[in-house]
């Protein structure tokens, strides 16, 4: 994927704004100023709330996958217990 470089994205934007400046009354353009403002506000606040919440997600998982661990290792200790026990009433009974 092509991405545009710094400057020429600075070039971009101060040609946008010199055009909407020329062309749009000062009440016009304070209003699109706003707008614009909020909406670029709105965008990355989204786009944070995207990233903790996969960070979140992450730790989620991450934890529930512990404690699956957790388990299984508890269920083959308590076989290993009953195997030794086993063998040892088979040993008792000879």
């Amino acid at each position: 994927m092509n991405s545009i470089n710094p400057c020429q994205l600075n070039a971009a934007i101060a040609a946008i704004a010199n055009q909407l400046y020329c062309s749009m009354k000062r009440d016009d353009l304070i209003n699109l100023g706003v707008f614009l403002s909020m909406l670029s506000k709105d965008i990355l606040s989204m786009a944070a709330l995207e990233e903790l919440l996969k960070w979140e997600h992450r730790d989620l998982r991450e934890e529930r996958l512990r404690e699956e661990a957790k388990q299984r290792r508890e269920e083959r200790e308590a076989e290993r217990q009953k195997a030794e026990q086993e063998a040892k009433d088979a040993q008792a009974e000879k």
